[in-house]
C-alpha cells in the first residue's frame, strides 16, 4: 500500500459522470449496443434450448472468444498511431486482416482436431455452432478496423453509433 498515493483518489460526482456521458454519448451507444445483443443471445437461447445448448454456445464463444481478444490487443496497440496519422489506415487494415484470417485457419485446424477433447457427447452440435461462428474474427476486425479505429479516429461518432445501433437491432430479430 505504501505504493499507492491515496490522496490523488477523488470521488466523481453524478455531475460529472453525466456531463461525460453527454458528452460521448454517441461512443457510449457504440459499446453498450453489442453487450446487449450478447446477452441477449444466451438469454434466447436458454428459453427455447435446454441447459446443454446454453453450454456448449458458452465453450465456443469462449474458444472463438480468444481470437477476437487477439485482434483487439493489436486494434488498441494501433489506436494511438491512427490517432495521429490516419493515413496508417491502410497498413493497420492489412494487419486486422491477415491476422483474422490466420486465426480463421487456426479455428478451423481446432474445429477438425481439438474440438473432440472439450465435448464428447455434443461434438456435432459444437461443430456445427462452430463453423457458423467461423468467420467471427474476420467480421470482428472489420468491425473495430472501420469502427474505433476509422471512424472514431475521425470524430465520425454519430455513424459509427448509427451502424451499430442498426446492425445491434439486426442482430436481435435475426437471432
Amino acid at each position: 500500500l505504501r505504493y499507492v498515493d491515496f490522496s490523488k483518489f477523488r470521488i466523481t460526482s453524478f455531475n460529472d459522470i453525466y456531463s461525460k456521458l453527454n458528452k460521448d454519448w454517441n461512443m457510449f451507444i457504440n459499446i453498450l449496443f453489442p453487450n446487449f445483443y450478447n446477452i441477449y443471445s444466451y438469454l434466447i437461447l436458454g428459453i427455447f434450448g435446454t441447459l446443454i445448448h446454453v453450454g456448449v454456445y458458452d465453450i465456443a464463444r469462449k474458444v472463438l472468444n480468444v481470437s477476437e481478444q487477439a485482434l483487439g490487443i493489436v486494434s488498441k496497440v494501433y489506436f494511438p498511431v491512427l490517432a495521429k496519422n490516419i493515413n496508417k489506415f491502410k497498413e493497420f487494415l492489412k494487419v486486422m486482416l491477415v491476422g483474422s484470417m490466420a486465426l480463421l485457419i487456426l479455428n478451423y485446424v481446432f474445429i477438425q482436431y481439438g474440438l473432440s477433447y472439450l465435448f464428447d457427447n455434443n461434438l456435432d452440435l459444437a461443430k456445427r455452432l462452430m463453423y457458423i461462428q467461423l468467420l467471427a474474427p474476420f467480421i470482428y476486425a472489420l468491425m473495430i478496423s472501420y469502427g474505433i479505429n476509422y471512424l472514431g479516429v475521425l470524430g465520425e461518432d454519430k455513424v459509427l453509433r448509427n451502424i451499430t445501433v442498426i446492425t445491434s437491432i439486426a442482430g436481435f430479430i435475426f437471432v
